[in-house]
Order: C-alpha cells, then sequence, then structure tokens
C-alpha cells in the first residue's frame, strides 16, 4: 500500500483520539503504523511519528483507566513506543534534530505523569537544550517544553530558575558559549 494511505489512516486516527473515541483510533494507529513500516521502512521518521502517535493514545487511555494494572499495562507499552520512535528519530535525523527534542519531551511527560521525576528531568533539559539551539527561544515548542520542565520542578520542590537558563547551562557547559539566536522559521 501507498504511505499516503497510511498518512489518511493517521489523520483519521487522530480526529479519533481528539475526540477521545480510542477504540475507533486505535487500529487504524495499528494500521498506518503497519503500512508505514512497509512502505517507507522501519526506520524512516514517518514510522517513529506513527508509533508516537499510538504512545499518545495509550498514555490518555491510561490516565483515564482506574485499576492500577491496566494503567501499568498501557504506561509500559506508551513507553516502549515512545522509546523506539526516539531510536529511530536518532539513527534517521541525528542526535540534535528538533524531532530527537519532541520525542524527548514525550518520553519526559511520560516520567512525569508516573511521578518518575528523576527520569523526567535530563530528558526535559536535552530537550529543551536542542530547542533553544535549533529553533531559538521565542518558538513555541521551546515555551511547551519550558512550561513542563518548570512544573516539574515546582512539583519536585526546587527553588526555581528559569528552565531556559538551566538548559543554557546545559548548552554552555558543552560548547562555552550561548547558542546563536535564530528568528522563527516558517515550516513547509
Amino acid at each position: 500500500m501507498h504511505p499516503d494511505y497510511a498518512t489518511c489512516l493517521n489523520n483519521l486516527a487522530g480526529l479519533y483520539y481528539h475526540q477521545d473515541d480510542y477504540e475507533q483510533a486505535e487500529p487504524l494507529y495499528e494500521q498506518a503504523i503497519e503500512i508505514t513500516g512497509k512502505a517507507l521502512g522501519e526506520v524512516h521518521p514517518n514510522y517513529a511519528t506513527c508509533l508516537n502517535n499510538l504512545a499518545d493514545l495509550y498514555v490518555s487511555q491510561a490516565q483515564q483507566k482506574l485499576k492500577k494494572q491496566q494503567k501499568n499495562t498501557l504506561y509500559i507499552e506508551a513507553e516502549n513506543l515512545y522509546q523506539r520512535a526516539l531510536d529511530i528519530r536518532k539513527q534517521a535525523l541525528g542526535e540534535e534534530h528538533p524531532a530527537i527534542a519532541n520525542s524527548l519531551h514525550t518520553l519526559a511527560r511520560l516520567y512525569h505523569t508516573q511521578g518518575k521525576t528523576a527520569k523526567a528531568e535530563p530528558l526535559y533539559q536535552q530537550a529543551l537544550s536542542i530547542l533553544l539551539k535549533k529553533l531559538g527561544s521565542q518558538h513555541p515548542d521551546v515555551k511547551t517544553v519550558e512550561e513542563n520542565y518548570e512544573h516539574l520542578r515546582k512539583e519536585m520542590g526546587q527553588k526555581i530558575e528559569s528552565s531556559r537558563s538551566s538548559a543554557t547551562n546545559i548548552v554552555l557547559n558543552k560548547s562555552g558559549k550561548a547558542p546563536p539566536f535564530k528568528k522563527k522559521e516558517s515550516r513547509f
């Protein structure tokens, strides 16, 4: 089948997902994963996106489940999919691509949701560092990661300093200078 068909399935699944109709969305995401894997290969960034979308669905389902065992099973499945997506993106796009930051951020959010703050914090920091370097401080993705990271730090009871400052310190420690400011670029 053609990869465009997989894209249509993925988009339809996304519609059902946003309507909280997870029973309709899940098999469509699974079909999109299967078709994308066959058409483009299992190391293609689009395949990673499909995995990430199914993982998002599992996290949403887990947040609605009342039984702890059901939640844990869904969280484990989501973690495995997020990790696979991250590995694929690193292999296909390199370590510093904004899509890597997206994968790190989603994995951090999962750990954050589960109360695994020690696992979440370094992932938020890595995601923020990449986004600041690649997209600049004014990009909406940077703001989203900053807000989530700040929320985590408050939960941890840490003295709140600007998360941008923390990420810049990480960049400074690695490169010796702050990343250059980049204007927001259009995406096509």
